[in-house]
């Protein structure tokens, strides 16, 4: 639990002192799901990457995000699902965490925030939690 929690200061530290503007957020959770976070990150010209975490109470049978809706300028663009096979950066088949994410084009000036249902599974159980990022502007 120590490495995990390292890992994740350093990426943390890495991103805000690489100049690159994020938003993050981290939030304890459920009986299957022990935290989770999420950040939007600006790459450039309208393009935007929507990251995220999920750390299981324990190896987890199935951890990851179930879906990636994202917002440009207060209403709804589009969702990522991890059930559609071209999105299997959401969700890992087992293990303990699962950092992942998807990129997004949007436009430079624009206003961008995300919703992200994380999500964890053990025998048969499971557990979600929703998190909204913080706003960013796409440059």
């Amino acid at each position: 639990m120590k490495r995990m929690i390292k890992r994740a200061v350093c990426l943390i530290l890495a991103l805000a002192l690489s100049g690159i503007p994020i938003a993050f957020a981290a939030v304890e959770s459920n009986a299957y799901i022990s935290s989770y976070g999420a950040a939007i990150t600006r790459n450039g010209n309208g393009s935007i990457t929507v990251n995220f975490n999920t750390h299981g109470t324990g190896s987890m049978d199935s951890i990851g995000a179930t879906a990636i809706s994202i917002y440009e300028n207060g209403h709804h663009k589009t969702t990522f699902y991890a059930a559609n096979s071209d999105y299997t950066s959401l969700m890992l088949g087992s293990g303990y965490y699962f950092y992942g994410g998807v990129p997004y084009q949007g436009v430079a000036g624009r206003t961008y925030k995300a919703l992200i249902t994380h999500y964890a599974e053990k025998d048969g159980g499971s557990g979600t939690e929703n998190l909204w990022t913080a706003s960013v502007v796409a440059t």
